[in-house]
């Protein structure tokens, strides 16, 4: 009987860890897929990936993020110049027009937090909050 319950307890576990959805919307904003890349023990950085799409009638721009597990959080654009990987901290934020879609995804535009406060698998709820300058903020629970 113990161990009938012990499987239980693991199979409610492991679905409501994969229940989470994968789309937000705030206003006219969706967040598609969010996800962070998984950390080593003791590693200080990692970044985030999202898909945002504008489906309002104006441009907005996500000015800013937050985290519970990281102390500096920052959107990044990422290109290759010479051969070399360049990231730039976009501190006036990620412009989206209006009705468009934006990929952050490895290589391109990218959430970057740095100064991990704590190991990730050893937090029980992540989040990311998006701070856009016309739609409000949201909160993304994160895998």
């Amino acid at each position: 009987m113990k161990n009938i319950f012990v499987y239980f307890c693991f199979f409610l576990f492991c679905f409501i860890q994969n229940s989470w959805p994968d789309n937000f919307i705030i206003n006219n904003i969706y967040i598609n897929k969010p996800w962070i890349k998984f950390i080593l023990s003791g590693q200080k950085v990692t970044s985030g990936y999202l898909e945002i799409i504008n489906n309002s009638k104006s441009d907005d721009v996500l000015l800013s993020i937050e985290s519970n597990f990281a102390k500096n959080n920052q959107i990044h654009s990422m290109n290759i110049q010479n051969d070399f990987m360049k990231m730039k901290h976009l501190k006036s934020g990620l412009l989206i027009k209006k009705k468009t879609k934006i990929f952050l995804k490895p290589g391109g535009f990218h959430l970057m937090f740095s100064d991990i406060n704590e190991e990730l698998k050893n937090k029980k709820y992540l989040y990311i909050r998006l701070n856009f300058k016309k739609n409000g903020s949201i909160e993304i629970p994160s895998k």
